[in-house]
């Protein structure tokens, strides 16, 4: 739909003009709208694709609730087993708190984890041929989590300094 304002700039007085206006569209986009044929669909096909589109709704909560089972089966397996696969065989000073405040050192056979609540999140290292590099993990909640398992390492906080090793790990 187009609109036009259109006025009269003769010299004459009173002049009447008798106008018409030629819209020609030059997007190829435009020109194939207006060739086409209409777009209508009939009220029979509306319905059944509302039908189709309902069942699916239908198939995908019975798949979500059924993945949810499964999901919560098995997780329901891994945490009747997961304690038994924990192990706390790091050694380090729990004398030396401040500003570590590390309760626990463990592992499982892919992570190691060490749980406190320090003052300041410290740099964790690990030691390898006497050498100590850098190590990346993630903290949570009270928890870092090191993608690894740490035979010996250290935690650093400015100056200060907890050291802990692995009692079961080969020297």
């Amino acid at each position: 739909m187009y609109s036009f304002v259109l006025r009269e700039i003769s010299e004459t007085t009173g002049a009447h003009a008798d106008l018409k206006v030629f819209v020609s569209p030059a997007e190829t986009s435009m020109i194939s709208a207006m060739s086409g044929k209409p777009r209508f669909v009939s009220i029979d096909e509306v319905e059944m694709y509302r039908n189709a589109a309902e069942a699916a709704k239908q198939d995908t909560r019975q798949a979500q609730k059924t993945y949810q089972e499964m999901t919560a089966q098995e997780e329901s397996k891994v945490r009747q087993r997961y304690p038994a696969i924990l192990q706390f065989d790091y050694k380090f000073d729990r004398a030396n708190k401040e500003p570590f405040n590390i309760s626990e050192i463990y592992r499982d056979d892919k992570f190691t984890y060490i749980k406190g609540v320090p003052q300041e999140t410290p740099t964790v290292y690990e030691v390898k041929d006497g050498k100590p590099s850098l190590i990346q993990y993630q903290f949570s909640a009270g928890l870092y989590t090191i993608p690894k398992i740490v035979d010996q390492g250290y935690l650093v906080v400015g100056k200060k300094k907890l050291a802990f090793h692995r009692l079961s790990a080969a020297r």
